[in-house]
């Protein structure tokens, strides 16, 4: 059996509190993986439709972190439900947003003691 990893991005583990805004409504959910390509959406409190566009805000710390994305994939049968989706920007915007969360999650010791 052959569990060549087929992804084009690795991908980090996450759980990071997020809204969803789909159509006119936001609504609560978790970003629990994470990558150059795109996340896995947990616990929403909606399932917006597969091809729809999105927007996704990373809540961390006091910042706001917002990508345009696409839903790409939804698995509905899981409990609770989660979708797949993928970013709809150029990679530099996603670049320079991911090294900001970065920053955020995982200050470097300069930033810790600065901050004291």
């Amino acid at each position: 059996m052959d569990t060549q990893e087929n992804r084009r991005f690795r991908r980090l583990r996450a759980s990071i509190p997020c809204s969803i805004a789909w159509e006119e409504e936001v609504f609560p959910a978790e970003v629990t993986n994470l990558s150059h390509g795109g996340a896995l959406i947990m616990r929403a409190g909606r399932l917006p439709d597969e091809g729809a566009p999105i927007v996704v805000v990373l809540q961390v710390s006091q910042e706001e972190i917002r990508f345009r994305a696409q839903v790409r994939q939804i698995t509905a049968n899981d409990q609770p439900a989660s979708f797949g989706i993928e970013f709809r920007e150029t990679p530099q915007q996603i670049e320079s947003k991911l090294i900001q969360l970065m920053d955020i999650l995982y200050p470097s010791d300069e930033e810790k003691e600065s901050e004291d």
